[in-house]
Formats: structure tokens, C-alpha cells, sequence
């Protein structure tokens, strides 16, 4: 009967249907309220967090115990312009794709993020330097992304790695920022979400749009 047979195709088919909605929802979903950055006081050491719109942006996204936020940077203030140092695959038209700096601007554009927020460290200004100096030599040396995830190798980086050794040149302990699992086609791995930054006592948060 080919009511029955749609019937449990419907029913087989549901789970991709919800995926394929909510996947939908997070890629079109949003806009990412640059117009509020000019109203945004940067210094040296803030972390800038967004929320992507690429499919892996969503799987970060959904295995972040946060639940927030898929991709983070450091800001350096270059010329009294505020940069963003950060780690992320596929937006470089070379194969390999290196730690990148640009302006902030360019790192919340709406094809790159529907939802972002600045955080700030409660560390001195002489040891926020150490931070962006840290930073900018890994932006320097074009620190190529780190597709291990390995935490214990600085010759390559991923997004949460730059950012947790940079903070580490200016005394940031380490073992107070857990890893978690992230599923992959081949396996798992354990890495850093931008989330254990959000929930750390060593920074606050100074705005979210």
C-alpha cells in the first residue's frame, strides 16, 4: 500500500528532515549587529568570539557544552585600530591555510557570523602585551592551522590553541580549561571550545550582539 510505504519513509526520514531544518535555521539565521562596534572600546588582549554559518562552525557549535559561540580571536591595536589575530581553515585562497590578522570588521562580516561578543581578560597591561606579542609571533611565523588538534605542538594552531598559548606567555594556567570531545569522520578528538574561555573566572564579558 503506498500510503503505508510513504508513511515509513516519513518516519525514517524525519531525523534528517530536523537536521536539515535546524541546519537551515543556523546558516541563514541572524545577523551579526556590526553596526554596534563602533560603539565598542577594544584593547590589546580581548577575545572576540562569533558564531559562524559553515557547517563546521555548527558542529563546534553543538559540541561546545556553552552553546554559544563557534570560532574565537585575540584583538591587537595596530595604529589605533583594532585587529583580530586568529586560526581558521578555508578562508585563504592558498592550499594551507595560516594564522591570519585582519580588522575586526572583516572578521564579524555577515557571511562569516551571526552572533558575536567581546570578552577581556582581568590580566595587567604589561601582561596583556606578553599576550599580543605572543600573538603576533605566531601571526609572523604564519603559523599554519593545526587540523590534529594538538595541543602539545605550537608549530601549527587551531582557533582556542592560539588563544590559550598566547595567554599562557603571560601566566594563564593551563590545566584550568578543559577539552572536550569532538566527533569526526574518523574518530573523536579532544580539543579546547571557545567555551571554556566564556566560563573561565579570568575573563569577563563586555558586550554580546
Amino acid at each position: 500500500m503506498p500510503s503505508r510505504y510513504f508513511f515509513i519513509l516519513l518516519i525514517l526520514s524525519l531525523p534528517l528532515l530536523l537536521v536539515l531544518g535546524y541546519w537551515i535555521h543556523f546558516r541563514e539565521g541572524g545577523l551579526s549587529g556590526k553596526e554596534q562596534l563602533s560603539s565598542v572600546v577594544f584593547q590589546d588582549g580581548d577575545l572576540i568570539f562569533r558564531r559562524g554559518r559553515s557547517a563546521e562552525s555548527m558542529a563546534v557549535y553543538l559540541a561546545d557544552p556553552v552553546h554559544d559561540f563557534s570560532h574565537i580571536g585575540i584583538v591587537v591595536i595596530d595604529g589605533e585600530k583594532p585587529f583580530v589575530i586568529h586560526a581558521v581553515p578555508g578562508e585563504q585562497p592558498e592550499a594551507v591555510s595560516h594564522v591570519v590578522k585582519e580588522p575586526v570588521n572583516a572578521f564579524l562580516e555577515d557571511a562569516k557570523a551571526s552572533h558575536w561578543a567581546v570578552y577581556r581578560s582581568k590580566l595587567s597591561l604589561e601582561k596583556l602585551k606578553k599576550v599580543t606579542l605572543k600573538a603576533l609571533d605566531f601571526f609572523d611565523r604564519r603559523t599554519e592551522f593545526d587540523n590534529d588538534y594538538d595541543l602539545t605542538d605550537d608549530s601549527r594552531l587551531y582557533c582556542t590553541e592560539l588563544v590559550m598559548k598566547a595567554y599562557q606567555a603571560a601566566g594563564l594556567e593551563r590545566r584550568l580549561y578543559p577539552e572536550n570531545e569532538l566527533k569526526f569522520v574518523m574518530g573523536t578528538k579532544k580539543i579546547l571550545f571557545p567555551g571554556v574561555f566564556i566560563q573561565s573566572p579570568d575573563f569577563f564579558r563586555v558586550c554580546s550582539y
